[in-house]
């Protein structure tokens, strides 16, 4: 099957998921626009404590540091751009 797709608005996340059930690549695309950046963030209860918010904070910073975040997110998320400390939420 062969098409032409003007648009495509999924998220740099979704895309390759997407994408996967067909015989389509990222490579395909370019990106036109960013409607949107989001921030990156982890969620707690209110009712979590300060020491385990803490502690996923001290394990995500020593993940950065040792290069684990990154092998993640180029594993996973290799259509995103890895985000760096300038972006909101890093």
């Amino acid at each position: 099957m062969e098409c032409d797709i003007a648009l495509v608005p999924p998220s740099n996340f979704a895309l390759p998921f997407v994408l996967a059930k067909t015989n389509i690549t990222p490579d395909n695309f370019d990106i036109a626009f960013t409607f949107k950046r989001l921030p990156w963030f982890i969620a707690f209860s209110k009712q979590t404590s300060d020491v385990v918010v803490r502690w996923w904070q001290q394990v995500l910073d020593e993940m950065k540091l040792d290069g684990t975040f990154k092998s993640i997110h180029e594993k996973w998320l290799s259509a995103g751009t890895y985000p760096t400390s300038q972006d909101e939420g890093f």
